[in-house]
């Protein structure tokens, strides 16, 4: 008995060329993609509509991304690394987030377990603050330079941080 191979084939194909099967799998794989990338921009466009809902709350970072600052009430500002985040995180009961600087009060570390703004409602600014540049929002001024960012409220106390130091007034 031989291969019964070639019969097989021929009656699941009945009448149509195995060329036609190649090109309406490509087709669907073609129609597939296609559906994937709709998917991807429909995703895409749903993912920034809700980040365009949210209200941006004045702030900055630095060039380097490193510092970041915004204000909801309060100055707020964080530091991705730097020199002594480990020693302030050891004085903090909860998780430390960086420094507050308040319209009239001295600025302090800050510590806390939960972000001071309605992440579903609000969210910081990204916007660059160019060295050289300053920052100015409600009863706060900010100054950047390569050395760190300076910032002080209306009565003069204020805030520095660096990646090697920091000093609150």
């Amino acid at each position: 008995m031989q291969n019964g191979y070639p019969a097989v084939t021929g009656m699941l194909l009945a009448g149509r060329s195995m060329g036609r099967v190649i090109e309406l799998e490509g087709n669907m794989k073609s129609s597939l993609l296609i559906s994937l990338a709709v998917a991807v921009v429909v995703a895409a466009v749903a993912a920034s509509s809700a980040a365009a809902g949210l209200t941006v709350l004045p702030g900055f970072r630095t060039p380097s991304g490193n510092i970041r600052c915004f204000v909801v009430n309060q100055l707020y500002c964080s530091i991705g690394h730097s020199a002594y985040g480990a020693g302030l995180q050891a004085r903090c009961d909860l998780d430390w987030h960086g420094f507050v600087l308040g319209p009239a009060a001295k600025g302090k570390v800050y510590c806390t377990s939960n972000p001071p703004y309605d992440m579903g409602k609000q969210r910081p600014s990204n916007r660059i603050l160019k060295y050289g540049s300053s920052f100015r929002s409600a009863a706060f001024t900010c100054s950047s330079r390569v050395t760190g960012i300076t910032c002080r409220n209306r009565n003069g106390h204020g805030l520095f941080i660096s990646r090697q130091s920091w000093r609150a007034w």
